[in-house]
């Protein structure tokens, strides 16, 4: 397009300056710069209300065909001598020679009212036809409309230049972007709602009380407007900016400029990849069976038999005689003895032993010692190490020379930035009738409400324990006891290690060191980039992994129930609570008294034995798992408990963390806790919070329904409103809401 459209704009009044020649046709001519109100309404006179009226209106092109025919000789009407008929008034131009009839008044043409030709002249400042022809009102409208449709008419214009490929600006935008804005028009009050006159002096300030009821909300229909505005911007060229520069040359002089462009760029990238897997599978079988009997008979009898006779004899004789002669009295004596003794001894002696014993001894003895261990490990580790580092180096020089070849004037040479110029356009795009339809709060006393919406509210919750509950409302935690001590963490209780390891990083992070492993992983030998400080959650994960990966059994058992059974920031373990207990295992690495049971929710102990006897125990019914320890010395015992679960019909085993039971002095009992469980219900205390923050809850929820679920309950609402037949009549028609 040959002619610029600067010139357009110069010719509209500046609230139309932003528009399109196409869009300018349709403006009323009082937009164009020269015509006003009194104007406006003379052209009215001879049907002229547009810009297209008044550049194709017969009157304004008779006349430039009058002025034409008066001073160009070539013009038909000249040669012919009179003008057309149906262009000027008989009555008014008379014998008036074709060259004098230009300057003849406006009542001469023969489309302008001769009763109001005087007031329309007036109106438009113009005396004769001459003066009407040049208005240049006429000519500005005359030129919008070539530069729409013909620009081949107007001066200039180069036949041989293909219009339709030459680059031109402002005609297409470059960019369109739209918007929507929503407007509530109109709120449908009923009877029976009382209005408040917010300017009549019984008007009190709002209560914010109000909020807290349980219909708090819109009640009424409203109707309003959905807005779609369009924005487009067109290219109107380039213009100048900011001075950047300018050289000064004296008369004659020259200069040698030299301009260097100069970069360097350099980026370095480095890559680390470290995986590491550990895998130790150890398996000792010790069996040892002993069978010995011993037998022995002794039989011993003995007998015996003594006799002893004695005889013994003796035999001795004596005789004594003595005589004495007294006379007086005489005395005589005799005296004689006699001893006889027999002694008769025999002894006879017989003795007779016998004897017989009997001894005989039997032993077996069988010995079956059996000894089988059986040790795997594996341990891949895999590190990569990329490192890039590119550097470009870019250097330019240019000279340039600058002369002034005029030696009588100095000469400046000045350096611009360049600004590209845009017009914006925004336009109504569409208009699409909106109705505003009360919804009914939700009540998050309901429990099924609240399930139905679980994941929205854990995503809206702003709050860490409400959306734990709410997230765990379906689900049983298996969480290690922070008091139990367990192997997989180095022989400490989970609260110890996380306090402990705390410590160590921020004694690690104020001194600037990077951290180390955790005691139960290898330190890593190989030289690597400076670690960053594992965030709690890493912590957190590591943790989870130690206490219950064992053979990547968290893996396998996330893929039987088709769900995560660990979380971020928990060390605990998390199953459906439809999962039931079929039997349970123990392993003990030192043969002491031991006692097991399942403490329930209702305070009920079961034993073990129970279980493993096909009593099915739910997860979501028990506490706590617990363990007593007993022996006669000072023990070190680890402990290895093993579930068989079931989740509807599917078995598959959960090995819990491995306990460390110490019984330390001798004799005495150790009791700890090996894991607690802990099923979520629906807390009160949830209920109340969600209930407190209804209105924002509920918009979170009302926010995520699809376009399927809002169709559903929008289904069987109607609206009425008013149409315009063709006819003019104007009727009312029910129409669904959508």
């Amino acid at each position: 397009m040959a002619v610029s459209q600067k010139t357009i704009y110069a010719l509209v009044k500046t609230d139309l300056q932003n528009t399109t020649p196409n869009d300018l046709l349709r403006k009323p001519t009082n937009g164009l710069l020269g015509v006003n109100a009194a104007a406006a309404t003379a052209l009215k006179s001879f049907d002229v209300n547009t810009i297209f009226d008044l550049a194709t209106s017969d009157v304004f092109e008779g006349a430039r065909k009058i002025v034409k025919a008066g001073s160009n000789t070539k013009s038909l009407m000249y040669q012919h001598g009179n003008p057309t008929a149906d262009i000027v008034r008989e009555s008014v131009v008379g014998a008036t020679k074709i060259d004098q009839i230009r300057y003849l008044s406006i009542a001469a043409l023969e489309r302008v009212p001769e009763a109001s030709a005087p007031s329309i002249a007036a109106a438009l400042d113009v005396a004769n036809i001459r003066d009407l022809a040049e208005y240049p009102p006429s000519k500005a409208a005359l030129h919008i409309l070539n530069t729409a449709y013909f620009p081949e008419n107007e001066p200039g214009f180069d036949i041989d230049q293909p219009a339709d490929l030459l680059p031109t600006n402002g005609n297409y935008p470059t960019e369109r972007v739209q918007y929507s804005t929503l407007v509530m028009d109109e709120i449908k009050i009923g009877t029976a709602t009382a209005t408040i006159d917010i300017l009549a002096d019984t008007f009190k300030p709002l209560d914010l009380t109000k909020l807290a009821g349980a219909d708090a909300g819109f009640q009424n229909v409203a109707f309003g407007t959905l807005l779609t505005m369009s924005q487009s911007w067109f290219a109107q060229g380039v213009t100048l900016g900011n001075l950047l520069h300018s050289v000064s040359l004296a008369p004659g002089e020259s200069t040698r400029m030299a301009v260097i462009d100069w970069t360097r760029k350099s980026s370095a990238g480095q890559a680390d990849t470290i995986v590491e897997a550990d895998e130790l599978s150890n398996e000792t079988s010790h069996n040892r069976a002993m069978n010995e009997v011993t037998e022995a008979t002794a039989n011993d009898a003995q007998s015996g038999f003594s006799s002893i006779r004695s005889s013994s004899s003796a035999q001795q004789v004596g005789v004594a005689a003595s005589a004495a002669a007294s006379f007086g009295f005489g005395v005589a004596g005799v005296a004689a003895t006699y001893s006889a003794g027999s002694n008769k001894t025999a002894a006879d002696s017989f003795s007779t032993s016998s004897g017989y014993r009997n001894l005989g001894a039997s032993t077996l003895q069988n010995v079956n010692d059996r000894t089988h261990q059986n040790a795997h490990s594996v341990r891949p580790k895999r590190a990569a190490v990329v490192k890039e580092v590119s550097q470009t180096e870019h250097e330019s020089i240019s000279t340039r020379i600058l002369a002034n070849y005029n030696h009588m004037h100095a000469l400046t040479v000045q350096y611009y930035e360049v600004l590209q110029v845009y017009r914006t356009k925004a336009s109504l795009a569409k208009v699409d009738k909106v109705v505003f339809i009360p919804v009914k709060l939700m009540d998050f006393k309901n429990d099924d409400l609240i399930r139905r919406f679980r994941a929205v509210l854990v995503a809206a919750s702003p709050n860490a324990s409400v959306r734990n509950q709410l997230m765990n409302l379906d689900f049983t935690e298996i969480s290690p006891d922070p008091a139990t001590n367990y192997t997989w963490l180095n022989g400490q209780s989970p609260t110890t290690l996380t306090a402990l390891t705390g410590a160590r990083l921020s004694r690690q992070a104020a001194a600037g060191t990077p951290p180390s492993s955790t005691p139960s992983l290898p330190q890593p030998t190989a030289q690597a980039s400076p670690a960053k400080l594992p965030s709690p959650s890493e912590q957190w994960a590591e943790l989870a992994d130690k206490l219950w990966n064992t053979v990547q059994q968290t893996a396998r058992i996330s893929g039987m129930l088709s769900q995560a059974v660990l979380r971020p920031n928990s060390s605990s373990l998390f199953t459906p609570t439809d999962v039931v207990i079929e039997g349970v295992m123990m392993h003990q690495s030192e043969e002491t008294e031991t006692g097991q049971w399942f403490e329930t929710i209702a305070g009920e102990q079961i034993s073990l034995s129970q279980v493993s006897s096909g009593y099915d125990l739910a997860v979501n019914e028990l506490k706590a798992l617990h363990l007593t320890v007993q022996a006669n010395e000072e023990r070190d015992n680890i402990i290895r408990f093993q579930l068989i679960l079931n989740r509807n019909g599917v078995r598959f085993p959960l090995e819990l963390p491995v306990t460390q039971a110490i019984t330390w002095p001798k004799k005495f009992r150790s009791q700890v806790v090996v894991v607690n469980f802990k099923t979520a219900g629906m807390n009160a205390e949830v209920k109340n919070y969600l209930a407190n923050s209804k209105m924002y809850y509920n918009t979170a929820v009302f926010k995520s329904l699809d376009a399927t679920q809002v169709a559903l309950l929008l289904s069987g609402c109607v609206v009425k409103i008013k149409q315009k037949q063709t006819s003019g009549q104007i009727i009312e028609k029910a129409v669904p809401v959508s």
